[in-house]
């Protein structure tokens, strides 16, 4: 099925049920199924039940419409994410584009965990962001609304990483605090759209959104100057520290100071609209302020960790970074209390 009208939106949603929130994820397109025709808007969901394998619908229809039957697809590859952006934005254009990624989420290493083949996957950020960024510029479409319904995805480091692409991403939602297992209610969220169609102003588009949802939702803006500014501040505010104190004291002080307070009047001025009042960094956003010892190869491969003192301040010996390609990861699912091994595919 190809869609040649052009139509206000097209939403992309990737739901990734390859693991154990199988049942929770095939809920996702239980909720699209139920939403009704809407004539402006497309409704294009890959999904993967760990069951039964990965299908590409369209569900903007009386009955969901299969489009194509990828059996064994591993969700957490890249080059997959690429493929459905791309395959997406050029077979059902719009004039606006929302792309949904929905599944666990592992802060700065990751998310989308894949257990359906013989070894487990893992997405990287990087790998992660690329994908979308570089689907979106290949088939000349912007995504003006991604949306993370995924944990620990609400961080300095995820949002820098996010302007790396040439400005194809415009804004991203996330969940304050945490997400929830169940995840969006769809339904809510392509009724809330359909009902929305004739505000122009994004920002304001976005803030109905937003109140339609029962979560605590923040939207920010992916200004990549602002944030290149952001981070830039964080550079100097580690640099200081570290030439008086000597990197003794834990860096988690940095952000309880009131030297923050420029960084996080920068931070307020990238949130497009959030449900709860800003409290500034590790209360409202998140950034990594911790000694991440093992994991500081994975936080490396960050736009954010690169010419930043903020890193230097993260671990005092980056000159022993492992600089091979890092592959592989333990993940411990909410579930379990085993971490196993997740693998990393490149882009």
């Amino acid at each position: 099925m190809k869609n040649k009208e052009k139509k206000k939106w097209t939403i992309l949603i990737y739901a990734d049920g390859n693991n154990e929130m199988e049942e929770v994820i095939y809920k996702s397109i239980e909720d699209c199924i139920g939403v009704g025709i809407n004539k402006d808007i497309n409704v294009v969901i890959q999904i993967g039940i760990l069951s039964s394998g990965v299908k590409r619908y369209y569900l903007n229809s009386s009955e969901p419409i299969v489009l194509q039957d990828l059996s064994k697809t591993n969700m957490a590859d890249p080059n997959n994410l690429y493929n459905f952006v791309s395959f997406g934005t050029k077979e059902f254009p719009a004039h606006h584009y929302m792309l949904i990624l929905s599944g666990h989420g592992a802060d700065f290493i990751g998310g989308l965990t894949d257990t359906s083949l013989e070894d487990n996957y893992i997405m990287g950020i990087p790998e992660m962001v690329k994908a979308i960024g570089l689907g979106s510029i290949h088939s000349r479409s912007i995504i003006d609304i991604l949306i993370l319904d995924m944990c620990f995805m609400n961080s300095i480091e995820i949002l820098y990483e996010l302007t790396q692409y040439n400005e194809s991403i415009k804004s991203m939602i996330t969940y304050t605090n945490f997400a929830p297992y169940s995840g969006l209610n769809y339904n809510i969220l392509i009724r809330s759209m359909g009902e929305n169609l004739n505000v122009n102003d994004m920002d304001l588009f976005i803030k109905h959104i937003i109140n339609n949802l029962n979560f605590e939702l923040t939207a920010y803006k992916l200004d990549k100057l602002q944030l290149e500014l952001i981070k830039k501040q964080f550079s100097h505010l580690a640099f200081d520290y570290l030439n008086n104190k000597g990197g003794n004291e834990n860096p988690i002080n940095l952000v309880k100071s009131d030297n923050i307070n420029e960084i996080n009047s920068l931070i307020e001025s990238i949130i497009i609209y959030s449900k709860t009042k800003f409290n500034g960094i590790n209360s409202s956003i998140n950034i990594i302020c911790h000694d991440i010892s093992k994991l500081i190869g994975f936080y490396h491969k960050l736009g954010f960790s690169k010419n930043n003192y903020w890193t230097n301040l993260l671990y005092n010996n980056l000159e022993g970074i492992n600089s091979s390609p890092i592959n592989r990861v333990k993940v411990r699912t909410a579930d379990s209390s085993t971490a196993l091994i997740h693998y990393i595919l490149k882009f």
